[in-house]
């Protein structure tokens, strides 16, 4: 085009006479994708003796501040599986499923922050495997726990009960019973 107008008629579709040809590229029948890997299956908290210990100390541990950010998840992502003394330094052998949460710089903060609690050195031992018994999925029990007592408690409630034996249609919405 060079900005002068044209004499010629515009071109259709039907101008094109089809390529009745052997195509000049291969033609690629389309390849399947892999599947992509499935959200790992949450955990499920499955209480232990060495859960309850480790779950009091990083209590005491936010209740007084000494743990923050980064320090703080990665205490509330862990699993300990054992506690012992070797030469005087108490060896806690923890499981943290991710990485980032194992670095050198949380590690440190959460072990000078125990060892000042303890009066006791401290160091942490990291195993792989799945955490099934943290302080974040004990609370997250503890939430699951007060959320169906609520329900419960609204569901057995005798002013509920005759008003949805009056209004057939009437049903308590999912979700909306909070615990206080």
């Amino acid at each position: 085009f060079d900005g002068e107008p044209s004499n010629e008629a515009p071109m259709s579709l039907d101008d094109f006479e089809p390529d009745r040809g052997e195509p000049s590229e291969p033609v690629v029948a389309p390849v399947a994708r892999r599947p992509l890997p499935a959200d790992p299956a949450p955990s499920v908290h499955v209480p232990t003796e060495m859960g309850a210990r480790w779950n009091d100390v990083v209590m005491q541990l936010n209740a007084a501040g000494a743990i923050s950010a980064l320090a703080r998840e990665m205490a509330m992502q862990a699993h300990c599986l054992s506690v012992e003394t070797r030469d005087g330094t108490m060896v806690w052998r923890l499981i943290v499923e991710r990485d980032m949460l194992r670095a050198p710089a949380q590690c440190n903060k959460v072990q000078n922050a125990l060892s000042e609690l303890l009066k006791q050195p401290v160091r942490f031992e990291f195993e792989s495997g799945q955490a099934t018994d943290t302080p974040a999925l004990r609370a997250a029990a503890e939430r699951n726990r007060r959320q169906a007592e609520a329900e419960q408690i609204i569901s057995n409630d005798p002013l509920v009960q005759s008003l949805m034996q009056q209004f057939k249609t009437a049903r308590i919405v999912p979700g909306s019973v909070k615990f206080h």
